[in-house]
């Protein structure tokens, strides 16, 4: 049930506990089911690092299972959901952290963003951050902007030349520094994560991070990424429509992409080459000096 692939990076972020996690699944399944008098169909395909399952309730009504080896990360997802409780986000239905088992909603019909035309797709995007209400959440709840910068502090001198992760750095805390109101961001809205509903847009999947909500559309402006042309586009048109600040969102898409180069070394999956080749863009666009370095 589990693809090839998704099983190797399983066992590559999570080590000897994935690899008994995917011993123990077919006996997981059968406890989900049971616990939570639910029927399991079928998977759904070309997942990256969970296992999302089409499901059935006691009453008939379709519901989605998404699974993954218990974890940090999926305790926060649980947590945004709840406190989005269906406003703009999926509706989580029930779940178990410890399980590593949430019950959704199904979004009908649930076409994802990357389905739309570039032009419209943008419009879309916009128009989803501008209906995002501001929700104060604890750092005692969910990791900041500032924590996830401290992978910027682990990158090995062999990963990438010393000035950049020098200026990387820099730019992570100054844009930390100078955030003048933070949020609960979603923290991976890109297309893959924006599914079509009856009444809009609604997003899947939240990482669930506190922080600048100029970091929001960065997971969107990197995916389905051509070139620099098409990124520096998006930026515009998105900061012009929702007001956010041009410079910010530039600033922490060149220090995101030098982290995510980390992260893809430190899971070890693909994504490293193009990781940096997006640095390259935003820090392009950046120009020679910045005042967020």
């Amino acid at each position: 049930m589990i693809p090839d692939k998704l099983q190797r990076t399983i066992r590559a972020v999570h080590g000897e506990r994935g690899a008994k996690w995917l011993a123990e699944f077919p006996d997981t399944l059968t406890e989900i089911e049971r616990r939570f008098a639910i029927r399991i169909l079928a998977p759904y395909e070309n997942l990256p690092y969970n296992v999302v399952l089409a499901a059935e309730s006691k009453s008939g009504e379709e519901i989605v299972v998404k699974l993954s080896v218990p974890n940090k990360e999926l305790r926060t997802e649980m947590h945004a959901l709840r406190l989005h409780d269906g406003q703009g986000y999926v509706r989580l239905l029930d779940g178990d952290a410890d399980l590593g088992v949430m019950l959704l909603e199904k979004v009908r019909p649930g076409r994802p963003l990357s389905g739309v035309q570039e032009e419209q797709a943008v419009e879309i995007f916009c128009g989803v951050l501008q209906k995002q209400k501001p929700i104060n959440a604890s750092p005692a709840d969910f990791p900041t902007l500032a924590d996830w910068g401290q992978g910027l502090q682990r990158i090995k001198p062999d990963a990438m030349p010393a000035e950049r992760i020098a200026k990387a750095q820099r730019i992570h805390r100054r844009l930390n520094e100078t955030t003048a109101v933070t949020t609960l961001l979603h923290g991976d809205l890109h297309h893959d994560n924006l599914l079509s509903a009856e009444d809009g847009w609604v997003a899947i999947d939240p990482k669930g991070v506190i922080g600048d909500p100029c970091y929001e559309p960065i997971p969107f402006l990197l995916n389905y990424l051509r070139d620099k042309e098409q990124l520096k586009k998006r930026i515009d048109r998105i900061c012009a429509q929702t007001g956010l600040d041009k410079g910010r969102v530039t600033a922490w898409g060149f220090a995101h992409m030098v982290l995510s180069a980390w992260w893809h070394v430190e899971d070890g999956t693909d994504g490293y080459e193009s990781a940096l080749q997006k640095a390259d863009y935003f820090e392009e666009l950046l120009g020679g000096t910045t005042i967020w370095d």
